[in-house]
Parts: structure tokens; sequence; C-alpha cells
């Protein structure tokens, strides 16, 4: 109770502050609303604690807002208590950390310096479930007309190749030759389920190459490794990457689970930049096969096994519409009217408060942030001198 009428003081106060003219409609940074420094510096940081920071924290803004600036000064400055794995598809900004934190480890999918077989089951997780995980996520980021048709002659496909391969791992190669010599009467339905399969499994064959041209891939102990921090280079083509980023996440997810409480150590905060290439709408346009949308699975399982997600992006029509209601702390840098106006709708922003970041502006690195039940408030993000310097000569060597 006493708690509450703190609150509703603060809330009080908040409303007087708010009504006097020329006056920023935002409150000040109190230190009671959580524990932890996660945005922000000086007096203008904003506590969020761990607890707070697995409900999620999604940023937008326009480009040169401050957005990647922001993030690598959350990586660089938590790295102690987090464990941080930072996956991009665009810039690859995150492989210059090299410069600023020790233990960084880069694989990029465009150079080839990470071995992944999407077909291993992580440890822990039998071949049929990880074979069913495998062409869920398939059929859903391919965007397959046919839904759960061509799903269950994945499947089974897959199932015949691996119970003939055994005790081997096949390769993604290997299900596509397997397929492609599948002996199917012309124009039935398998015929046409094969013929939608094919041209997926070659783009993925072709998008990653010899990075999934391998029987055993990385492994989940090793990208978990608290001691480390990584960072995931995904392939620049939307599906292959949107494909790919699902996969690793649900094989961690699924590692994780299977671990006890104690053994799950730090809490694993995935920073997903340019956001829509993995997280895009496309997501929601597909058609589903009849479970859950693996975003959903992905973002609100997650964080019962300490896995916490900061998605950042330019815009949120760009994102899969369900990431705003998954999320709890929301980062707003400067964008256009209209979008400021969607995005304070969403979360929350009186209309004196939209109203004026509409005519004030937010300068590079300052940002309006919102969580859980507490009022907006308005931070001043450090500046982070980012030396990007790393070269792709460097990363492959």
């Amino acid at each position: 109770m006493d708690n509450f009428q703190g609150y509703a003081a603060k809330v009080k106060a908040f409303n007087i502050y708010n009504s006097i003219p020329g006056l920023s409609p935002f409150m000040p940074v109190r230190r009671e609303m959580g524990e932890g420094n996660v945005i922000g510096s000086g007096d203008n940081r904003l506590p969020i604690a761990i607890k707070d920071l697995t409900r999620h924290v999604l940023i937008l803004g326009e480009s040169g807002s401050g957005k990647t600036i922001c993030l690598a000064n959350f990586a660089v400055t938590n790295s102690r208590v987090l464990k941080i794995i930072t996956m991009d598809a665009v810039k690859n900004d995150f492989r210059h950390l090299l410069r600023h934190l020790p233990n960084v480890r880069v694989h990029s999918y465009e150079l080839r310096t990470i071995r992944d077989n999407p077909l291993e089951p992580p440890t822990g997780v039998s071949d049929n479930e990880w074979d069913s995980i495998f062409c869920d996520v398939f059929s859903q980021q391919l965007q397959m007309v046919s839904g759960a048709g061509s799903y269950q002659y994945l499947y089974n496909a897959l199932r015949e190749l691996k119970n003939m391969v055994h005790p081997r791992i096949p390769a993604i190669r290997d299900l596509y030759e397997y397929t492609r010599t599948k002996k199917e009467a012309p124009y039935s339905e398998n015929y046409r389920y094969r013929e939608r399969i094919l041209p997926r499994l070659a783009a993925i064959i072709e998008d990653l190459g010899d990075s999934i041209d391998c029987s055993r891939g990385y492994r989940c102990e090793d990208m978990q490794d608290p001691n480390y921090h990584d960072v995931i280079e995904l392939p620049n083509k939307p599906d292959t990457s949107s494909l790919i980023s699902d996969l690793f996440l649900y094989r961690n997810l699924k590692y994780r689970m299977k671990l006890t409480p104690k053994n799950r150590g730090k809490t694993i905060c995935y920073i997903v930049d340019e956001a829509k290439r993995s997280f895009g709408v496309h997501k929601a346009r597909a058609r589903f096969t009849g479970s859950m949308d693996n975003l959903s699975i992905l973002m609100s399982t997650g964080r019962e096994f300490g896995q916490a997600f900061m998605i950042s992006d330019q815009d949120k029509d760009s994102l899969h519409p369900i990431i705003p209601s998954l999320c709890d702390t929301f980062v707003k840098f400067h964008t256009n009217a209209d979008s400021t106006f969607k995005i304070g709708r969403i979360i929350g922003l009186s209309s004196e408060q939209i109203s004026w970041i509409s005519e004030k502006g937010l300068r590079v690195g300052q940002a309006v942030v919102k969580t859980g039940i507490f009022p907006p408030v308005l931070l001043n993000v450090p500046n982070f001198k980012f030396q990007k310097n790393v070269t792709d000569e460097e990363i492959r060597f």
C-alpha cells in the first residue's frame, strides 16, 4: 500500500509539473524506478532491473538519431553483468566492439567464419523435436503458401534422410539432393510440395555456402559462454536472414530450457539491430502451419528462461506488429511527425508530450523512454566514440 501511495504521489506531482507552460512534459528520472544502469548516464540514468530487461526493449528512431550508439554503449557498460549477443544483417557495426571490449568473437555468415548445421539438434534436444522445429520455421519464414502440407512433406523427407544416413547428421545440401531425387507423380500434391521446397533450399545453400556445408556446427554451450561477447553477422538476404536468426534463437532457447536454473548463469541479452531483417512485418503476412507464431514463442518463453531482447529499427511499421505488445520498455529517438504520433500512441504518451516532441524535436542521442507503469522520461544517451576500423581480413583471421 505504501508503494502504491508513493507512486500515486509521484504521478500527482508529475501532472502538476506537466501543466506548467514552457516546461518539458516529461518527469525527471528517479532511482526508485528500478535497479541497474542500462540507458543514460549521470543524472539522466534510467535504471532498469534485469527482471524488467527480460520483458524486452524496443528502440525506434531514424537513421543517425543515436540508436546504434545507444546499443553499443549498453553492450560495453553491461558486458560484465549480462551475456550479450548482438545480431545484425545490414551495417555490421558491432564487429567494431573488438576495439572496445575484450573477448569479442565475430561470427559472420557472409565471411564464412561460422559453422552452422541447421539440421543438427542442440544438446539435450531429440532429433524428432528439432526436425519439427526446423520444418515449422522453414515453412513460416519462407512464406510457403501451401501451409501444413509442405511442412509435412519436408518433415517426412528429413526424417527419411536422417534414418538413412544415421549416425551422421546430414547438411542442408544433403536434404536438397535427397528431396530432388524423390520420385513423385507429376502434378500430384507431393510433386507440387517438392517443387516449392527445392528452390528455397537451393537459395539457402547459395546464400550461406560453406557456413552450412557441415555435419557439426557451433555448440550452444560455447555460444552461451559468459566470458565472451558474441557478434552474429547474419546474411544480407531477408528471407535467409530471418530463417537463420530464428533457428539460432530457437537452438539457444531449447538448450537453455534443458539447463537447471543454477546452470543457466547470466541473463542473455540479444541485441537485434536493423531488426526488420529478422523480425520483419513479412512474418505476420506468412501463412502459418497451425502453430504459434515463432516470434511469440521466442520472446514470451525466452523471458521465463532468462533471455532478453533489445530490438532496434527505424520504423515500427516495418516490424512484426506483435513486437510492441511483447515489449515493456520503449526508447524513442528522433522520428518524423507521423511516426512520432504512431509511436507515442503505442507507448502511451499524452497528447501534450507528443506535441512537445513534434514541435521541439529530439537531438541526436536524445530519447524518450517509457518503461512499465512509470511515466515517460527524457534522456540524453551518452556519446560513444565507435572506432569503426575492423576489416573483413581481421575477422577472417
